[in-house]
């Protein structure tokens, strides 16, 4: 019935909560389970610093959303 399964992540332990149930349905499917997130840039203006450099900010930011979504992703490796 199930192919993949799309798990959104916001960074919140109540979304987190959400992975095992994923992983649970998935494995009875044997489907795939993927997972997401959204990262969204802050509402207040940008300070000027961050203008010059705002490459390498948005890629540290990348760099991190990755290796959260590494270490969750995991838990479910090989299962």
């Amino acid at each position: 019935m199930f192919r993949k399964i799309l798990v959104p992540l916001d960074g919140s332990p109540e979304a987190e909560r959400a992975l095992e149930p994923a992983g649970e349905l998935a494995r009875a499917f044997q489907a795939e389970l993927r997972l997401g997130t959204v990262e969204e840039m802050p509402e207040e203006p940008v300070p000027s610093e961050w203008e010059l450099n705002l490459g390498g900010f948005l890629e540290r930011k990348r760099q991190q959303v990755l290796e959260n979504l590494e270490r969750l992703a995991a838990t479910f490796r090989g299962q």
